[in-house]
């Protein structure tokens, strides 16, 4: 998986480590709804989830991404 380079998201939360994606580590993940949805198992609707922090080129290593705001809470 290529880093992306621009992602519309909602806002961040910090929880769990994410997937390691081309050496890059980090436990933000990116609220944001997929262009395409699928069935999941976490009880998403609307296409609605988290997306890594690794997964965006803006994304550093364990550190928020610039210019999203934190999210008030878990959705």
């Amino acid at each position: 998986m290529a880093a992306a380079t621009n992602v519309w998201v909602m806002c961040q939360y910090q929880g769990r480590s994410n997937p390691v994606i081309q050496g890059n580590t980090n436990t933000w993940w990116l609220y944001t709804q997929a262009d395409d949805g699928r069935s999941n198992t976490h009880g998403y609707t609307a296409a609605w989830g988290y997306l890594p922090a690794t997964a965006v080129s803006q994304g550093g290593q364990n550190e928020p991404v610039p210019g999203v705001p934190s999210c008030p809470s878990y959705f």
